[in-house]
């Protein structure tokens, strides 16, 4: 998981949104691009999702975990690749052509959202996505494919077409985690 930011918090507060409804919708959205990222469906990873009355506190966080029994490691993979995975849920809620705060099944609803699609804030998931982001900037560096590795993708890519099978399960290991520490 990864914890809202304060400043996050703060500006929500400061614009009269919802911090839940915000971190619920967040969540929709990572949910929603973690197939651009990791090869699962929508029943291979959940997150916390917020009730119309919960009163229970939960902490303010960014939660995705694998909902198999045992799990796949879809979730393990997608904070491999969060910060890209961030980059387009911020995407997401930003281009998404509906006028709806509460998103629209293209956008923010989810079908095995066990809190009905309520609660859903997509000004305030934008906020909480921004801070996290920034934080992440901040703490580490993106990565960048090498020229080589993606040369290697696509001819392996061009090889598994032609029948290649055994040669080609190493190009296809998943990526590099997209960010890391600073070099000093």
């Amino acid at each position: 998981w990864v914890d809202v930011p304060s400043s996050a918090i703060e500006k929500m507060a400061s614009l009269n949104l919802d911090a839940r409804s915000g971190v619920h919708a967040a969540n929709h959205a990572l949910l929603i691009v973690a197939p651009l990222f990791v090869v699962a469906d929508a029943a291979d990873i959940s997150t916390e999702h917020v009730y119309p009355r919960q009163h229970r506190p939960r902490p303010l966080r960014l939660i995705l975990y694998d909902a198999r029994p045992g799990g796949l490691g879809a979730a393990d993979a997608l904070f491999r690749r969060f910060h890209a995975a961030l980059g387009q849920a911020r995407r997401l809620l930003s281009e998404c052509p509906c006028r709806f705060s509460s998103g629209c099944p293209a956008c923010l609803h989810v079908h095995t959202c066990s809190g009905y699609n309520a609660n859903l804030d997509r000004r305030a998931a934008r906020i909480i996505v921004d801070a996290v982001l920034q934080e992440l900037r901040s703490i580490c560096q993106p990565v960048v494919e090498s020229p080589a590795r993606a040369a290697r993708l696509r001819d392996a890519a061009v090889g598994s077409r032609l029948g290649a099978s055994a040669a080609v399960a190493d190009a296809w290991a998943p990526s590099l985690p997209d960010f890391r520490p600073p070099v000093e």
